[in-house]
């Protein structure tokens, strides 16, 4: 079975430097700029999860639904790019309304 587009890496659970890590996010500019990616909010209910969900950003991918989670490297962590666990429900795609 082909994969998605959105799955040309399984998971990065470091990136090689910031020069890696750039390159990682011209990859996702592409996929963002071929409707494939889209940014969406974090569900601030999983602050909870000892802030571990809401570091980075969550893209979802059209195609398939799959969401994603990428963290910038901030050493001495090397960042992340990993699919989000599938007990987390990603908002629909509205923006949120800060109290």
């Amino acid at each position: 079975m082909e994969k998605c587009a959105c799955c040309f890496v399984d998971q990065i659970d470091g990136f090689d430097g910031w020069e890696d890590y750039k390159l990682f996010l011209k990859k996702i500019d592409q996929l963002i700029s071929e409707n494939i990616l889209t940014e969406i909010p974090i569900d601030i209910k999983y602050q909870k999860e000892a802030n571990f969900f809401t570091t980075g950003k969550w893209f979802k991918c059209t195609k398939c639904g799959k969401c994603w989670r990428l963290v910038e490297p901030d050493p001495p962590l090397r960042g992340l790019w990993v699919p989000l666990p599938k007990h987390i429900k990603p908002l629909p795609n509205r923006k949120y309304r800060w109290k």
